[in-house]
């Protein structure tokens, strides 16, 4: 069987088993924190994207923005919409913006221009593979291969136009 490249993480399914409710206001989602945390780092770790589920309260504007704002903090890469008015703020939250974009660029670009320094320099930064294996400065911020791999992630998902929808499917 094929297994498939995103896995839909709900709070309020996760909740019915222990008989708790997630449908009141405020996020009350913070209950299943770690385990819908720990289901995040287990999708990520095989490579998935990890949509959140729905905000069934489609009314409530800020609450869905909040929830949203949210799911991207914890590592999410998307939410499960139900109505044409969530469109807009789920775009405008999961998307990168044109700063995070920019950084991103500026990590790899400072990664790479360090990398092309040391073999310059023959310092012993190199491994026997020719890649990096040490550190770079960018603003004052160390940064490491990991932040470069998330730099690129980024950079990858912009650039193939993960699309935004923009209208009701």
């Amino acid at each position: 069987p094929t297994t498939p490249p995103a896995a839909t993480l709900s709070a309020e399914v996760a909740a019915a088993p222990v008989g708790s409710s997630n449908d009141t206001p405020p996020l009350l989602r913070e209950g299943l924190m770690t385990s819908l945390q720990t289901a995040i780092l287990a999708a990520k770790s095989h490579r998935k994207i990890v949509i959140d589920g729905v905000y069934n309260n489609f009314r409530d504007f800020r609450g869905f923005r909040r929830e949203c704002i949210q799911g991207k903090e914890w590592g999410m890469d998307g939410k499960t919409l139900i109505h044409p008015n969530q469109i807009s703020d789920a775009n405008e939250i999961y998307a990168p913006s044109a700063e995070e974009v920019e950084y991103a660029r500026r990590v790899v670009a400072c990664w790479e221009e360090e990398q092309r320094r040391r073999r310059r320099g023959g310092t012993d930064d190199v491994s026997a593979n020719n890649k990096f294996s040490g550190v770079a400065v960018l603003d004052g911020m160390m940064i490491e291969q990991l932040h470069v791999d998330s730099a690129r992630r980024l950079l990858t998902s912009n650039e193939e136009g993960c699309e935004k929808i923009t209208e009701e499917v």
